[in-house]
């Protein structure tokens, strides 16, 4: 067996947080600094966005879970 910790909603929610600051700086980068295409800047930034969406989402729900126990 696996020795996995269990990870609190808030933590989970505080790397949501993060990830979507993380997303805005890599958007203001990839848009103005970085050599990359239109396109592709707003794909990685974008990709990033939900990547900070999704985590919070799970956030909030391991969140609900942890209220009905």
């Amino acid at each position: 067996m696996s020795k996995c910790t269990k990870v609190g909603p808030n933590r989970v929610m505080t790397l949501g947080f993060l990830a979507l600051a993380i997303a805005g700086v890599g958007q203001w980068y990839l848009q103005r600094h970085s050599g990359l295409g239109e396109d592709l800047a707003d794909f990685g930034s974008g990709l990033l966005q939900g990547i900070a969406i999704a985590t919070m989402l799970l956030g909030i729900w391991l969140r609900g879970r942890d209220m009905r126990k």
